[in-house]
């Protein structure tokens, strides 16, 4: 009884051994960076931010800049600025394709050439905040 008990508690041991190993091997958490938004527009009136389709900010007054980052993973992204409450896809204020870098911080700025809601005018940028 007692010669299997200490083969127990020597498999046990090598287990978590084992364990450990392959937890010191994987990714420590994912990717990401802080994404500030700033509606840089008088005329836009409140606006809502998705990335790849889903919700990030809501209900962002105009000239306004947020205080606190949300996350977003490292990669290619599609932002996507709407009036406040209206879907994406049926009357987007600005669409843009943007890379995302990991571990840094950045500005997603809505801006408009001369306060105008001229589409055609309507331009995001990502900028790198400095740390």
């Amino acid at each position: 009884m007692r010669i299997m008990a200490m083969q127990n508690r020597k498999s046990l041991k090598a287990t978590l051994i084992a364990t450990l190993f392959v937890a010191s091997l994987s990714p420590q958490g994912s990717a990401t960076s802080h994404l500030f938004f700033h509606n840089d527009s008088g005329a836009s009136g409140m606006v809502d931010v998705y990335v790849n389709g889903n919700l990030l900010y809501s209900e962002i007054s105009p000239d306004n800049h947020m205080v606190f980052p949300k996350t977003v993973e490292a990669g290619t992204h599609e932002f996507v600025v709407t009036r406040h409450k209206v879907a994406p896809g049926v009357k987007d204020l600005a669409r843009k394709m943007l890379e995302v870098q990991y571990a840094d911080q950045y500005t997603l700025k809505l801006g408009m050439k001369d306060d105008t809601l001229d589409p055609t005018e309507v331009t995001v940028s990502l900028d790198i905040r400095p740390r």
